[in-house]
């Protein structure tokens, strides 16, 4: 007769993997039961199973962690069993070399037809040689090998499972082609595969956390589309606003420079012209009114006069003339002039005092006069009350025109220096602002790209260093949402699946005479057990519901806090006789009224009591205390048991959070509980705190407001 065949089962609910049993003994299978991680290990090693049913969600080490160990030593067949119903958890555990995933509550004959069907296909595969024709995509830094399954970035192995390699493969074997999720799904998982296209995400976001983009290829998302390999010639120059800066930046010195070659050259020779024709036309008023008026009173000689003429035309740079009103130059201070016999021998037959309007001077060449042109002011000569003639200053424009140029080149220098300055104030607004824009810039670009983890370090204090700090919170907060909406569909989906497994399964069980009458009785048991435990779940559920963003109504009353800590504490009499559990009641006076909502409140003390009896270790005390300070009564529930860990102190007001991570040991607990106490004294506007250690124990302190007189 041949030897049956050794089925493993590893499930940390024990009336589960009774079930399982029952079917499998029924079908002629050798049996063997384990309720966690390490347990599994060992007993693969010394039971050596034909094949092993997994449970994912187990205490210690979980599922796929197990899966894995199993696989790096045998290609035994693994069929998971599991609540867990996310695309992500199935193929995570196929990746893993799961043979097939079994979802909870299962068919128990199914379960059975799967195990056998997959014991039928399951034959050792020896090991072969690499063909010759090998399938390699090669990229610089990048090196993807499917003949052996082996990727090298940067010259260094790179673990990946199957499928993320055969999509890294794909899309790289077809550069620059965009694929869409549906594609790639056919081509990886095959045409006959049911899923989700997130399954596509999920690989594409494992495959960037472990190989990254660099200036030849990337890994890019077409948005709304799908996927490609991205290969550009070498790294790219992407668009920057620091060249926008730069562009910029010399705009502002060729404008500038305009504006002072252009608009201050206009204004700058125009005030050195009229500052100039004022300073000409007070020497000629002075020369006029002065010394030609002397020399005309007899105050002074021909000699004084012609040599104070040429003193001043030294001064002035100008040639100084004396002219009468028909045009003969009397006496020009660049010439030796005869003045003892007032003969002229130069003289300007065109010349008339009106050419000059209503203005004192004129440029030009002065009636063809001068081979350069001039500036030129006049003054008239009067003595007693009559023109006698005119004093003319002609000053060379080349004059006027060089110091021009000096004040340019003096502005042109000024202008340098400043443009200098700005170019230093430039680089520090750019090390200020341009560099952390560039660093938010990329992370946001990693972000984006799902790579939560990127770091982001602006230590500014100032709107850069907040926004960075903002930036990186959120990046987090994205990092953590996903995940927990994961556990949170994966905690509930196994607080409901796991108990309709038992009954449907010890139901169908009682049907087809798998369980024989003489024992329906200790199932039937069990199914009720499971029955109550998902009403109970509903239940909190339903209450939970009640605590919106609004907060509950409540019915606020007056009530002895004191009583009601006695009433609750004498309904656990049975279960604490039980476990050998005392209660140390501490309480503040004889009454002790509080004002609250009193069934609400009563929820709050049986709950916390429930918890401190659940894990209190026999033979124990649970304190319970009241006391009051500043107006407010504040209640602590005490015991002495296992303590919570540290590391889930600040996890258990999560919404079905346990401690116990496989959910399998606390077959009561909805993990809603500690949810719905906060809940209730938050919506009281009150607070609770809880201490704990581990191995000691564990208190929580909640406050409500003391009842006033003024208050009736």
């Amino acid at each position: 007769m041949a030897a049956k065949q050794k089925i493993l089962i590893v499930d940390d609910d024990l009336n589960i993997a009774e079930l399982i049993s029952l079917y499998l003994t029924k079908e002629c299978f050798d049996t063997r039961t384990v309720n966690d991680g390490e347990e599994a290990l060992a007993a693969f090693e010394q039971y050596m199973p034909n094949l092993i049913l997994l449970d994912l969600m187990l205490p210690g080490i979980d599922g796929y962690q197990v899966c894995r160990e199993i696989r790096a030593k045998s290609d035994i067949p693994i069929i998971m069993l599991s609540a867990k119903g996310e695309i992500f958890d199935k193929v995570l555990g196929l990746e893993l070399g799961a043979d097939d995933y079994v979802m909870k509550p299962f068919d128990s004959k199914e379960l059975v037809a799967r195990v056998k069907a997959v014991l039928r296909r399951y034959h050792p595969v020896p090991k072969t040689h690499a063909s010759a024709d090998m399938k390699c995509v090669k990229y610089p830094g990048l090196i993807v090998n499917l003949t052996n399954y082996s990727v090298l970035y940067n010259d260094q192995p790179v673990d990946m499972p199957p499928k993320e390699l055969e999509l890294l493969y794909f899309l790289a074997s077809s550069p620059n082609q965009v694929f869409t999720r549906e594609q790639l799904l056919d081509h990886i998982w095959g045409y006959e595969y049911i899923g989700d296209t997130r399954t596509v995400d999920v690989h594409v976001k494992r495959l960037r956390e472990k190989i990254k983009d660099n200036g030849f290829w990337s890994l890019s998302t077409v948005w709304g589309i799908g996927y490609k390999v991205e290969v550009n010639g070498g790294p790219a120059m992407k668009k920057t606003i620091f060249p926008k800066l730069i562009l910029g930046f010399l705009l502002y010195g060729i404008l500038g420079f305009s504006i002072v070659s252009a608009v201050t050259s206009h204004f700058s020779l125009r005030h050195i012209e009229e500052y100039e024709i004022s300073h000409l036309y007070k020497e000629a008023n002075l020369i006029a009114s002065d010394y030609a008026v002397s020399y005309y009173s007899n105050y002074i000689t021909l000699e004084d006069f012609e040599s104070r003429l040429k003193a001043l035309d030294t001064y002035l740079a100008s040639q100084i003339w004396v002219i009468d009103q028909k045009g003969n130059i009397l006496v020009n201070s660049a010439k030796e002039t005869d003045l003892s016999t007032l003969t002229h021998t130069e003289s300007i037959s065109a010349f008339d005092i009106s050419d000059f309007k209503n203005h004192s001077c004129q440029t030009g060449l002065f009636y063809d006069y001068f081979e350069e042109e001039q500036l030129s002011v006049y003054a008239p000569i009067t003595v007693n009350y009559k023109v006698r003639g005119y004093v003319i200053i002609h000053k060379p424009l080349r004059l006027l025109t060089s110091f021009h140029r000096g004040f340019l080149d003096l502005s042109y220098f000024t202008f340098a220096l400043l443009f200098f300055c700005a170019l230093i104030l430039f680089g520090i607004y750019a090390c200020s602002i341009i560099l952390p824009i560039q660093k938010i810039t990329k992370a946001a670009n990693a972000y984006a790209e799902g790579k939560f983890d990127y770091p982001i370090c602006i230590p500014a204090n100032d709107e850069m260093g907040r926004l960075a700090a903002s930036l990186a919170y959120m990046a987090n907060e994205l990092n953590t949402l996903e995940e927990d909406q994961r556990k949170f569909v994966s905690n509930v989906s196994h607080d409901f699946r796991s108990p309709l497994t038992s009954i449907k399964g010890y139901v169908e069980a009682m049907l087809d005479g798998t369980i024989p009458a003489e024992y329906q009785e200790k199932y039937l048991n069990i199914i009720l057990f499971e029955t109550e435990r998902l009403n109970k779940l509903t239940t909190s559920l339903l209450e939970l519901n009640q605590f919106g963003s609004r907060g509950a109504m409540l019915d606020i009353t007056k009530f002895d806090i004191n009583q009601m800590i006695k009433m609750t504490a004498r309904t656990f009499e049975g279960i604490c006789k039980d476990k050998k559990i005392m209660f140390e009641l501490i309480l503040t006076g004889q009454t002790l009224f509080a004002r609250a909502d009193m069934s609400k409140i009563q929820r709050v003390l049986y709950n916390l009591i429930d918890n401190a009896i659940k894990f209190s270790n026999a033979d124990s005390v649970i304190t319970i205390e009241t006391t009051v300070k500043n107006e407010k009564i504040f209640i602590s529930v005490k015991d002495r048991g296992i303590g919570i860990p540290k590391e889930s102190l600040g996890k258990i007001w999560e919404r079905f959070y346990k401690t116990d991570i496989s959910r399998g040991k606390d077959k009561k607990g909805t993990g809603l509980g500690l949810v719905i106490v906060k809940e209730i004294i938050q919506s009281h506007k009150e607070n609770i705190n809880v201490i704990s250690t581990e191995g000691v124990g564990t208190e929580f302190i909640f406050s409500l407001p003391l009842h006033q007189p003024e208050d009736e």
